[in-house]
């Protein structure tokens, strides 16, 4: 996948594999995640540098300092 499909910018910083199987990336733009079932969700975060998915909640490292987010919190891609 690329921009076409879930991720907001080509600047991939990092990638991450959860448990369940979900992958999560950081982008110039944001954080993207894309579940198993090939889903795409996204959260606008400018200067996102890393990911750190858990359980419940997934840090990020960005240029604005680190965030703690709940995964239901990105905005699905249609």
């Amino acid at each position: 996948e690329s921009t076409g499909g879930g991720l907001q910018s080509g600047d991939l910083r990092d990638v991450r594999l959860a448990d369940d199987g979900a992958l999560w990336m950081t982008t110039a733009a944001g954080v993207s995640r894309r579940s198993a079932e090939a889903d795409w969700a996204y959260l606008a975060l400018p200067g996102a540098r890393w990911v750190l998915p858990g359980r419940d909640i997934v840090w990020v490292g960005a240029q604005g300092g680190l965030y703690r987010l709940r995964p239901e919190a990105l905005t699905a891609v249609p």
